[in-house]
């Protein structure tokens, strides 16, 4: 079955065993690299294992709306900061690194591609440190592993609370009997 062009082969990324990597290969990341082009190949097994690991089954963490499509890239004027290519035994995986998500299967795109990662974004700054002595700026870092998405759920969670406390000490609804306390 052929995929559409604006949907990611997820399955691509869903190694089903460790050492289904063959060589990893980040490229761009021009402002780490005193701008010029980064092309580094990396042949390390421990490298090859994290990655599998990060990408397996259910640890990318995917936008919730990851299925309808809208790019916020064009939109916001995030910059692209570089390619990763995995090749496996069977195939090259492309993976797109803006400035906040990666993306499957292509150099840009829409939440369709999209999905944040800690281990990834991790092991990449890693690669990074080693050839050039920089790190991804922390916005960028904060973004890519999804740290900047839980930060802004436990926001979220903390103005509701701190709403129905507030609603709550004034007469109004209570929360249920078997709700969890802080």
């Amino acid at each position: 079955m052929k995929i559409p062009d604006d949907i990611s082969d997820w399955d691509s990324i869903d190694f089903p065993e460790m050492g289904t990597v063959r060589e990893l290969r980040v490229y761009g990341f021009r402002e780490l690299n005193s701008g010029k082009t980064l092309d580094l190949r990396s042949s390390d097994p421990i490298v090859f294992k994290t990655v599998e690991g990060c990408l397996r089954g259910g640890f990318p963490l995917r936008p919730a709306f990851s299925d309808i499509g809208v790019s916020t890239t064009a939109d916001l004027g995030i910059d692209h900061l570089g390619i990763l290519q995995i090749t496996t035994r069977e195939e090259k995986v492309i993976i797109g690194v803006s400035e906040t998500k990666f993306y499957l299967g292509t150099w840009h795109g829409s939440n369709r591609q999209a999905f944040y990662s800690w281990g990834l974004a991790k092991q990449v700054d890693d690669l990074l440190f080693e050839a050039t002595g920089k790190h991804l700026e922390k916005k960028h870092f904060e973004a890519l592993s999804g740290e900047e998405i839980i930060r802004e759920n436990k926001r979220l969670y903390e103005g509701i609370r701190a709403a129905s406390r507030d609603q709550s000490s004034k007469g109004g609804a209570q929360p249920p009997e078997h709700a969890p306390e802080d």
